[in-house]
């Protein structure tokens, strides 16, 4: 394997038509940068929010989202640069930590769905505080 250019560029398929050659690139380009972005927050989320299990799917989908962002950029480069071999093994990248995540996501969820909702755990804290309440009032 090498990841020295080969091939002929998406230029040539796309005629070099410059509306459709800015189409392509501008499009790819708003997809990746947004994928860079997603796995940002998702990390300033999970570094804020240290009480919540479940990290390791946190950190699966911030390589997942990375990647894809990764095999748009490199369908930009690509357009002018034929380097099949480095978009090659960034998809193939991208295919084993998009099943390692699905997986990981399919064994947690029976567990993710049974934690108490929110709702759940406000009426347990509502019943605690009353009952703490009726515990000091008849202690007094």
């Amino acid at each position: 394997m090498s990841l020295m250019i080969d091939g002929i560029a998406h230029g040539y398929c796309l005629f070099w038509d410059p509306a459709l050659l800015w189409l392509h690139a501008g499009s790819d380009s708003i997809i990746a940068a947004a994928y860079f972005v997603i796995p940002v927050a998702l990390v300033r989320f999970i570094r804020a929010r240290r009480d919540l299990p479940f990290n390791s799917v946190f950190l699966c989908f911030i390589a997942f989202i990375f990647l894809c962002g990764a095999t748009h950029a490199l369908d930009v480069y690509s357009i002018w640069v034929p380097n099949w071999w480095l978009s090659g093994t960034v998809k193939a990248a991208t295919a084993i930590v998009s099943v390692a995540t699905a997986v990981l996501l399919m064994m947690l969820l029976p567990q993710a769905i049974a934690l108490p909702s929110p709702a759940q755990l406000r009426s347990a804290n509502d019943q605690l505080a009353t009952a703490n309440e009726l515990l000091r009032a008849e202690a007094a």
